[in-house]
């Protein structure tokens, strides 16, 4: 079931980013984008996620790597996508700037993660 929930995920990040066309978002967007990304990936999800795994009982280099993970995939550009089907204000904006933070996350983050696996000490399948 993992498997084939991980195939549907990817279907569904694919069609969607059928809906984007890269050349349609101007620099500032971008810009945007990568600032909001950096944000997420380097203070905000470390912080978060570190504190919340405070009570666990994962070694340092587990929570480090849980920390560094982060959340890529179709969700968060399918909650842009219903704003701009209910025509929120900004919608587009919106959209194409959660656009550009998931595959900034995607491509830098998933990436990494083989290399953060094994910084962190942590083994992989």
């Amino acid at each position: 079931m993992e498997g084939l929930s991980t195939l549907a995920e990817i279907v569904v990040f694919v069609a969607l980013g059928l809906t984007v066309e890269l050349s349609q978002i101007d620099g500032s967007r971008w810009l945007e984008g990568v600032a909001a990304a950096a944000f997420l990936a380097l203070l905000a999800r470390p912080l978060v996620v570190g504190a919340l795994l405070t009570p666990t009982s994962l070694d340092r280099g587990e929570r480090l790597f849980v920390m560094w993970g982060g959340l890529k995939g179709a969700v968060p550009i399918l909650l842009a996508a219903f704003a701009v089907a209910h025509h929120v204000d900004h919608a587009e904006r919106l959209y194409q700037l959660v656009f550009v933070v998931v595959l900034i996350s995607v491509v830098v983050q998933g990436g990494t993660i083989e290399r953060a696996a094994r910084r962190f000490g942590v083994e992989t399948g």
